[in-house]
C-alpha cells in the first residue's frame, strides 16, 4: 500500500506513518490507513471521488459512504458541526463483560479513596482488563 500511495504522489505524515496527504494546487486530501480500512478527507468531493476511482480501479474496495463509525467513535454531522462520541462502544464494553445493570457514577473512581502498596498479597489476575 505504501508503494502504491507514493506512486500516488502521496506523502507520509511526519507525525503518524498511517497517514498520508495528497497536496495539489487546489486541494489537500488527507488519507488514514488503518489496517484494511481507509478514511478518505478533502473539502472537495470530486477529489474524493478521483482518489477512490484510482483506489478501485488498482484494488477490490467496497464504498462504506459517509464516515459514521471509527475504531470505538460514532461520527455524527450536522449543521452545527461535527459530534464524536463513544456511547456504542462504551456499551458494547458493558456487554461484553456482563456490566449493563451497573450504576453510573460521576466519576470512574470513588472519591478520596487513597491506595496502597499491596505488600505481600499476590497480584490480581490482569488478563480480564
Amino acid at each position: 500500500m505504501d508503494s502504491f500511495l507514493s506512486s500516488q504522489n502521496f506523502e507520509i505524515c511526519n507525525s503518524n506513518p498511517n497517514i498520508y496527504m495528497l497536496r495539489t494546487h487546489d486541494s489537500f486530501l488527507i488519507l488514514v490507513l488503518y489496517v484494511d480500512d481507509l478514511l478518505i478527507t478533502n473539502n472537495s468531493t470530486s477529489a474524493i471521488a478521483a482518489v477512490k476511482r484510482t483506489f478501485h480501479d488498482r484494488f477490490l474496495m467496497k464504498n462504506m459512504g459517509p464516515l459514521r463509525f471509527l475504531l470505538g467513535l460514532e461520527i455524527n454531522e450536522d449543521a452545527k458541526g461535527i459530534k464524536l462520541s463513544q456511547a456504542k462502544y462504551a456499551h458494547d464494553l458493558l456487554e461484553r463483560f456482563q456490566m449493563t445493570d451497573c450504576k453510573p457514577a460521576p466519576t470512574p473512581f470513588l472519591p478520596r479513596l487513597f491506595l496502597e502498596d499491596g505488600g505481600e498479597n499476590p497480584l490480581v489476575n490482569n488478563t480480564l482488563y
